[in-house]
C-alpha cells in the first residue's frame, strides 16, 4: 500500500512531463482540387454535344416476305436512286406472276367469247330469231366475263410488282447507314431492312435539358463545331425540338441545322452546338457540379482564401442545372477560388491545398 502511494504520483509526474516536452500536433492540410471565377465564365455562351445526321433517313424494307439470298452493299457504302440494296428469292414471285397471268389470259378469251355471244345474239333478236330473255342472259355474261377480266388484269398486275419487289432499291441518293439483313435470313413484309441517308442537308442532333428548353429557343445565334476539327465552325439554326422528352433521359431532342456544311461534316462525327443567350448573365457563373454543397437546406460553396489557404463557406443562388455543371446566379466574385472536388470532407476555417500546387 505504501509503495503505491509513492509510484502514483511518481508516474502522474513522468506523463504531464512527457506531454508538456512533445511538439504539438501537425496541421490537418487537405488537399483538394478547385477553380478560380473569371470573368469569361459567364454564360453568354454554352454548348451542347450532339452527333452529326442527315437531314432525310429513310428506313426501308421490302414490301413482301421472303428468303434473303443475296445482299449487294455494305454499310457505309455510297449507293444511287434505285441502286439495288438486297435480293428475295424470286421463285414464289415469279411462280405467282406465271398464275396470274394465265388466269388474266383465261380471263380474256372468256370476255371475247361473251363479248362475241352478246354481238351475235344482237343481231338474232334484230331478225327476232331469239326471245328478249336470251339477249338479256347473254348481256350478263357479258358483264360478268368484263368483270373478271378486269379483275384477273389487276391480279396480273399486282404479281407483276411483287415479283419487282423482290428487289430493294435506295430511295435516293446517299449513304447506307444500316444494314438489318443477311442472306438467309427470312424477313417479313415491311421489316427494316436497311437505312440510307440522304446527300445534302446535314444536321446535328442533340439533347436538352428541360430547364434550358426555352434558352435554346431563344438563342440569338447558334456555331456548330466538329470535334475532328476545332476552330472551323458553322452556322446552325434550330430546325425542330421534340414535343415531349425522352423516356429514358428525360431530355428533349433538337435538331440543329447546319447552313452551310462542306465536305468536312461527315454522318456520325461528333459536333458541339455553341449558342449565344440573349438574356444578360454577366454576374453568372458555371461552377462543376462537384462544388455545390448543401448545408441546412442552403446551396453553399467553399471559397479559399488567397492569403491564407484557409476555406470558408459561401452561400450561393443557383440560377440553374446542367447534367454536370451548376449556373451560379448571385454569390460569386471574379478571381475568387472555389473548391470542386473533396467539399464534402471540409470544415469551416480549415487549411487546404491545391491538387495542382507544388509541395
Amino acid at each position: 500500500m505504501i509503495r503505491d502511494r509513492i509510484l502514483l504520483p511518481l508516474l502522474s509526474t513522468m506523463v504531464l512531463a512527457s506531454c508538456g516536452s512533445g511538439a504539438p500536433p501537425p496541421e490537418d492540410v487537405r488537399i483538394v482540387r478547385a477553380v478560380t471565377v473569371a470573368a469569361g465564365d459567364d454564360l453568354s455562351d454554352s454548348g451542347y454535344s450532339g452527333e452529326v445526321r442527315a437531314r432525310h433517313e429513310s428506313q426501308i424494307g421490302f414490301r413482301i416476305a421472303g428468303r434473303v439470298v443475296e445482299r449487294l452493299v455494305d454499310a457505309g457504302a455510297r449507293v444511287g436512286r434505285n441502286q439495288p440494296l438486297a435480293r428475295l428469292d424470286p421463285v414464289d414471285a415469279s411462280l405467282n406472276a406465271d398464275s396470274a397471268r394465265a388466269q388474266f389470259e383465261s380471263a380474256r378469251s372468256n370476255y371475247e367469247q361473251a363479248r362475241l355471244d352478246f354481238e351475235r345474239a344482237e343481231k338474232l333478236f334484230a331478225r327476232r330469231f331469239i326471245s328478249q330473255a336470251e339477249l338479256d342472259r347473254d348481256r350478263v355474261t357479258l358483264d360478268s366475263s368484263r368483270a373478271q377480266f378486269v379483275a384477273a388484269q389487276s391480279q396480273s398486275e399486282l404479281a407483276g410488282n411483287q415479283q419487282a419487289y423482290t428487289l430493294l432499291r435506295a430511295p435516293h441518293d446517299g449513304v447506307v447507314t444500316e444494314i438489318g439483313v443477311e442472306a438467309g435470313e427470312v424477313v417479313n413484309a415491311g421489316q427494316r431492312a436497311a437505312v440510307v441517308a440522304a446527300d445534302g442537308e446535314r444536321e446535328v442532333v442533340i439533347s436538352i435539358p428541360e430547364s434550358r428548353l426555352e434558352e435554346v429557343r431563344q438563342a440569338s445565334s447558334l456555331e456548330i463545331e466538329l470535334w475532328a476539327r476545332p476552330g472551323r465552325r458553322y452556322a446552325g439554326k434550330v430546325r425542330e425540338i421534340a414535343p415531349m422528352t425522352d423516356s429514358a433521359t428525360r431530355q428533349y431532342t433538337a435538331r440543329i441545322s447546319i447552313a452551310d456544311p462542306d465536305a468536312n461534316v461527315e454522318l456520325g462525327m461528333t459536333a458541339r452546338v455553341h449558342l449565344k443567350s440573349t438574356r444578360s448573365l454577366a454576374t453568372s457563373y458555371r461552377l462543376p457540379l462537384t462544388a455545390l454543397v448543401q448545408k441546412a437546406g442552403q446551396a453553399s460553396v467553399w471559397i479559399v482564401a488567397k492569403d491564407t489557404g484557409r476555406v470558408a463557406l459561401r452561400p450561393v443562388t443557383v440560377a440553374d442545372m446542367e447534367q454536370d455543371s451548376v449556373i451560379v446566379g448571385r454569390g460569386l466574385e471574379p478571381g475568387e477560388t472555389v473548391v470542386t472536388a473533396g467539399v464534402n470532407l471540409l470544415f469551416e476555417g480549415q487549411k487546404v491545398r491545391l491538387a495542382d500546387e507544388e509541395t
